[in-house]
């Protein structure tokens, strides 16, 4: 029974990460205009394929907007650190629709609302560190046109 004991403890020592603290984030969505569509986000844990390649994404997630306050969650996360674009989908095509020299003109957002002033945010920029039970962030929605 002793020996029993001691392999149930190296067994529980050696899967400690499943016994890790998860938290969630708490996507608050500022600046809509139409309340009408689909606020779509991906969330990325790594900066490769940060802010727009859904391949390289950690989850994503969709919210139907029936009002002015979308919110969307990502839980279950384990701690770390995690950056979030998202777009409004004004027109549920389930893509970002850009005029005829690549600019988006539906709404767009990132985690941490750097300003577009110097390109596209980085990870770092837009990162969320999650180390408790919950993060809230809001993302204020851009519009170029």
């Amino acid at each position: 029974m002793k020996y029993l004991f001691t392999i149930v403890l190296i067994l529980a020592g050696l899967h400690s990460n499943s016994f890790e603290k998860r938290g969630s984030i708490i996507i608050k969505v500022d600046g809509l205009k139409k309340a009408e569509g689909t606020i779509s986000a991906l969330l990325f844990n790594t900066e490769v394929g940060f802010p727009d390649n859904p391949k390289s994404a950690f989850a994503s997630a969709e919210v139907r907007v029936i009002d002015s306050n979308p919110t969307l969650i990502f839980s279950n996360l384990p701690p770390g650190k995690y950056a979030v674009s998202l777009i409004h989908d004004v027109n549920d095509n389930k893509d970002l629709d850009k005029n005829f020299v690549g600019i988006p003109i539906e709404p767009f957002g990132f985690s941490g609302n750097k300003s577009l002033f110097t390109g596209l945010p980085k990870f770092d920029d837009a990162a969320i560190v999650i180390n408790k039970d919950q993060v809230e962030s809001t993302i204020r929605l851009i519009e170029i046109f």
